[in-house]
């Protein structure tokens, strides 16, 4: 079982929070989470939006380095992934995803960092607001 975890947060099953645990989680771990939220988003049929809880944990997994893992890691986002949002993420790791979405990494293209998870559910309204009135 992963050390990553994941639990959708709405009844409606269009916002799943993924918790990354307290330093300790691996690359390893991080594969396995990857396949169990494609599997979770695969499983409702609908747009979901990817919260991401990293209050606890360290920014990288042990045994490896950034880029071993883009080397050697192949996470293709699922076709009803919407946008993700990392809550309470710091340092190292504010600098490298923000260095990566200023350069419009197309992976990267829907990432949003915020301070809190009160913040990411904020942003979660603000995002479906501005693509209704868009749409409608």
């Amino acid at each position: 079982m992963s050390k990553i975890t994941y639990a959708w947060i709405n009844p409606e099953k269009t916002i799943l929070l993924c918790t990354y645990p307290e330093p300790g989680w691996s690359w390893a771990d991080l594969s396995v989470a990857f396949k169990q939220q494609q599997n979770l988003i695969e499983g409702v049929g609908h747009p979901v939006y990817v919260v991401v809880d990293v209050h606890k944990s360290n920014w990288m997994p042990s045994g490896g380095s950034l880029l071993s893992m883009m080397r050697n890691f192949k996470f293709t986002r699922h076709p009803n992934q919407k946008d993700t949002i990392i809550a309470s993420a710091r340092g190292f790791l504010v600098n490298v995803v923000s260095s990566l979405m200023r350069l419009r990494n197309e992976s990267l293209r829907d990432f949003h960092l915020v301070s809190t998870l009160d913040e990411a559910y904020a942003l979660i309204d603000r995002l479906e607001d501005f693509r209704t009135r868009r749409v409608g």
